[in-house]
């Protein structure tokens, strides 16, 4: 029976590819769990998120402890016995610059380490990240806070950085906008130059291990070169407009070489727009209208590429009435070749 569940588990999942260390040395339990769940995700494009070895961590593992709500309550760890944040533990040592800082510490504090060399390791690098910046609240002088050939500038870097956590969260998932992707990445490169250029300024080597790791993991170069890649690709003008196009065109750089089907979709996107453009001459003339043009309507009864003309001019029965304005006594049509027009731009 064992083998005959095995044998049809492995025949329901065939088609699903998992990859990743996490993944690949699961056991035979966890991997079908895994192509279950990838094949469940895969309906909603989220099937990826199962393939990042970050996305995998023990439910009780034995680094942390796990406190339950009950015990956090007594304790007053995230709320005080009022029921309010103000009070709590976390409201007292709770002095981060950013919001990804705030979500971390309420995790470290709702969590705490069981291994006393992780502990030991987490309090060397608080301590000698609080020596090296005069991280204190007011400690600060103003010529400080744009410094950034010491890590006195640190704080003041961290202030200036947007939520990168969330934004890399829905850029994963496929949500993010443009204006969202191109400032995380910018972000990112912007706070990895300036650690970079503190932990040059500073000249003496950083003795604490984990302020160590994570500084070389914050100025990899592989970070700003992966971002100016990614970023090479887009139109910044158009990533950055205020009202972005619904169909993101002209997002993404016409480069043939780098991107073939997207120069292919974009030449024929601008040939189905001029043969619209060269169907206007015979329609001014059937209509006795030298200045007609396309107009576009919004809401209800509205569309894109419709020829609009007065109440009381006749029309080929043939053309298609879209809608009509009684206030500015006018009828839109879509005339049949411009509805065929209009699906080869739609394709």
């Amino acid at each position: 029976n064992a083998a005959r569940t095995e044998y049809l588990t492995r025949e329901s999942f065939a088609d699903v590819t998992l990859t990743g260390v996490a993944a690949t040395e699961a056991t035979f339990l966890v991997h079908t769990a895994l192509c279950a769940g990838t094949k469940y995700l895969q309906q909603f494009g989220q099937a990826d998120i199962l393939q990042l070895d970050s996305a995998f961590r023990p439910l009780e593992g034995s680094d942390e402890m796990k406190l339950s709500p009950n015990v956090l309550r007594q304790l007053e760890v995230l709320t005080s016995s009022a029921g309010t944040y103000k009070g709590s533990l976390l409201w007292l040592m709770n002095h981060t610059s950013t919001p990804m800082g705030g979500r971390l510490l309420r995790h470290w504090v709702s969590h705490p380490l069981q291994s006393r060399e992780q502990i030991e390791a987490r309090l060397d690098a608080v301590e000698e990240l609080n020596v090296l910046s005069s991280f204190e609240e007011g400690s600060m002088m103003d010529y400080d806070k744009a410094n950034t050939s010491s890590f006195n500038g640190l704080k003041m870097q961290l202030k200036q950085l947007p939520d990168v956590e969330r934004y890399l969260a829905r850029i994963f998932h496929g949500t993010a906008t443009p204006a969202e992707f191109v400032g995380a990445l910018t972000s990112l490169v912007k706070f990895s130059e300036a650690c970079s250029d503190m932990r040059t300024g500073h000249g003496v080597a950083i003795k604490s291990k984990l302020l160590e790791d994570n500084l070389e993991a914050v100025t990899d170069p592989l970070l700003r070169a992966l971002a100016d890649e990614l970023m090479s690709a887009l139109n910044l003008d158009v990533a950055l407009a205020e009202k972005p196009s619904k169909t993101k065109t002209g997002l993404f750089k016409d480069d043939p070489e780098r991107f073939p089907a997207l120069h292919e979709a974009t030449q024929a996107v601008e040939d189905a727009k001029n043969a619209m453009i060269d169907l206007l001459p015979e329609l001014r003339k059937k209509l006795g209208m030298p200045r007609l043009e396309y107009t576009t309507v919004g809401g209800v009864g509205g569309g894109e590429w419709l020829i609009e003309v007065p109440m009381d001019r006749s029309c080929p029965t043939t053309w298609i009435k879209v809608s009509s304005n009684k206030s500015k006594k006018v009828v839109r049509y879509h005339p049949p070749q411009v509805t065929e027009a209009a699906a080869a731009l739609e394709r």
